[in-house]
């Protein structure tokens, strides 16, 4: 475990998990960060990190939580995946990684970000731009022109389709994160 850059744990986890089960689903939120965010290992190990999971009295993961006990990411029943929260896309955006080993992200006009940063979702009219590994269902971060942080939510469409359309829903926003006046 120490090769992908988790520490394992001595004791036992409050809720019963021992250090190799532990270990075990760090490693798999590890790989589905990798495959979800388009992160590179060592960012999704950053990311992740000492991580500390809530669980469900049937033993199935309810939250990940951060080394700081930041709620960062969610699994989704129906797929299996994971789902960004507020406090996981002020993270991932924190980071400022490359282009290549980054989240998916959509740039909103100026006249949108009001409307996105409270948490209505972005319509294909008012996109500037959009990372080419956009693509429907993925998680991606909603940014203003100047790069600062609006909003997360899940593509409903590629990057090519974001630039070309003119109507219809683009991105439905899970969390705006800016104060709505």
């Amino acid at each position: 475990m120490r090769d992908a850059g988790l520490e394992a744990r001595v004791a036992p986890d409050a809720h019963g998990l021992t250090e190799v089960e532990l270990d075990l689903l760090r490693a798999q939120t590890v790989d589905k960060s990798m495959l979800e965010l388009n992160l590179e290992r060592s960012v999704a190990t950053a990311f992740v990190g000492q991580a500390t999971f809530v669980m469900s009295s049937t033993g199935r993961v309810r939250n990940v939580k951060d080394s700081q006990g930041r709620h960062i990411l969610s699994p989704r029943l129906g797929n299996g995946g994971l789902s960004l929260t507020d406090e996981g896309a002020k993270i991932l955006h924190a980071l400022n990684l490359g282009h290549e080993a980054a989240p998916a992200t959509v740039t909103v006009v100026e006249d949108a970000v009001p409307f996105v940063g409270a948490g209505r979702n972005v319509m294909h009219g008012f996109i500037l731009a959009a990372s080419e590994h956009l693509r429907p269902g993925v998680s991606c971060l909603v940014l203003d022109p100047e790069g600062a942080l609006v909003a997360h939510g899940v593509a409903q469409c590629t990057a090519e389709e974001a630039m070309a359309m003119q109507k219809g829903i683009a991105v439905r926003v899970r969390g705006g994160l800016q104060p709505s006046s």
